[in-house]
């Protein structure tokens, strides 16, 4: 519970630097982890996946300044994006180690982390509005007015992707419970506030995948509640007229026309083409350099922070990616880690999605509620990282995702092992 706080609070609001509480609770954990083991650490398919992903790019870090000269220059900073992989492997390690099925009940998981996500919707809501309404007097850009603004409060595209994805993990867990009535109201609430986050954050991008999951989300919750062969009782229609309404709500805000009748929403929409990092154009030219600038490194990446670091040492040929970063996940491993990283990273993947849809037969509720937040958190992560860049890297983005995994991952191994015992090896 510690480690997904501190992760996902938006430290920053607060003028407290998140690496002074994330980092030390991190080495902590994990200096715990090995005390509580005896150093003896265990590791499944996934982790060795990741393992030798976090072992590549260390190589790189490490390895390319005694050939490129020019890295010692900010060999520092280099080191330090490499630590905040290696402390996000630190996290899945102390999490897929220390949890035990029979001793943690996720009801009550779910619940604190969604009482943490009800808080944290209010405050990002409250500072959203508060830099809208102060780029609206002074009619200027809600970006320009983040720096205008007297104390710490900001928007920003990540909060609404970070956001985003915490939300899809708990809106999965609340999909297998639609036909209890107490939790319409959080669902509704789950289906909404996404969106409300991502316009306050004038992120556009956020804002069409946050409607699409809600779409998505109510016809399959809907499709189950009409066509299913039992009778109807009064909650299931009460369920499937709420659900409708918000679709309809949906649709409706997502429409252009209606957009552009309501300043607010309009100002909102020339603030964020107002960002030169906007246009669907920029980022396909910014793609289009980073899979030129792989090519030009023989698919074996340029290192750790390279790009970032060192853009004035790129030829003009990559013009977009001199100005800019990738805007990319994938964009972004593929010019650092060259195309062994992204198969490694893709890899990850590979593995949670064979076994969702491998072990799918397992009746347990609790391992239901955890494969559901997978699906939800898989869908939206995975967009995201198109979005953006360095997202392996990002503890709000990547740090819940690693938490749930590795929930996921060791209660598979613990129900495969109480099913059959012969499972004395961990699942591939």
């Amino acid at each position: 519970m510690y480690l997904w706080f501190i992760l996902v609070f938006p430290w920053g609001y607060f003028d407290i630097n998140h690496i002074r509480i994330i980092e030390p609770s991190i080495l902590i954990s994990g200096f715990y982890l090995l005390l509580h083991n005896k150093a003896k650490i265990k590791i499944d398919s996934f982790g060795k996946s990741y393992f030798t992903l976090i072992c590549l790019a260390g190589l790189y870090t490490f390895l390319i300044p005694l050939f490129r000269t020019s890295d010692w220059n900010n060999i520092g900073h280099r080191i330090h994006l490499f630590i905040f992989m290696v402390e996000l492997f630190i996290v899945y390690l102390f999490v897929y180690n220390i949890f035990d099925k029979n001793k943690i009940i996720f009801n009550k998981f779910y619940v604190v982390i969604i009482s943490l996500h009800f808080i944290l919707t209010l405050l990002y809501c409250y500072v959203g509005f508060k830099v809208q309404l102060g780029a609206l007097i002074f009619n200027i850009s809600a970006y320009t007015q983040n720096d205008n603004i007297e104390n710490s409060f900001y928007i920003s595209n990540g909060i609404a992707w970070s956001f985003l994805i915490t939300n899809s993990i708990m809106l999965g867990y609340f999909s297998n419970q639609i036909k209890t009535i107490r939790n319409i109201p959080i669902i509704i609430f789950l289906l909404i506030i996404p969106i409300l986050v991502s316009y306050f954050n004038m992120s556009r991008s956020a804002i069409v995948l946050a409607c699409l999951i809600s779409i998505l989300f109510l016809v399959g919750v809907l499709k189950n509640l009409l066509f299913q062969k039992s009778s109807i009782n009064r909650n299931k229609i009460t369920t499937a007229f709420s659900l409708v309404i918000i679709v309809i709500l949906l649709i409706s805000v997502t429409q252009k026309n209606a957009l552009s009748k309501n300043f607010v929403i309009n100002n909102v929409r020339e603030s964020i083409e107002s960002k030169d990092d906007s246009s669907p154009e920029i980022r396909y030219n910014l793609v289009i350099d980073s899979f030129n600038y792989g090519l030009s490194t023989f698919l074996l990446g340029g290192g750790i922070g390279h790009i970032d670091l060192d853009k004035s040492r790129l030829d003009d040929d990559f013009r977009f990616l001199k100005k800019n970063s990738p805007q990319n996940t994938y964009a972004s491993i593929f010019i650092e880690l060259g195309i062994l990283g992204l198969i490694l990273f893709v890899k990850m993947f590979y593995i949670i999605i064979k076994r969702i849809t491998k072990y799918k037969f397992f009746d347990s509720l609790q391992f239901i509620y955890l494969k559901k937040s997978m699906i939800f958190l898989l869908f939206a992560l995975l967009c995201s990282f198109f979005i953006l860049h360095h997202g392996e890297r990002s503890f709000t983005v990547f740090g819940p995702f690693v938490i749930i995994t590795a929930l996921f991952n060791k209660y598979l191994y613990q129900l495969k092992y109480v099913i059959n015992p012969k499972y004395s090896q961990l699942p591939r």
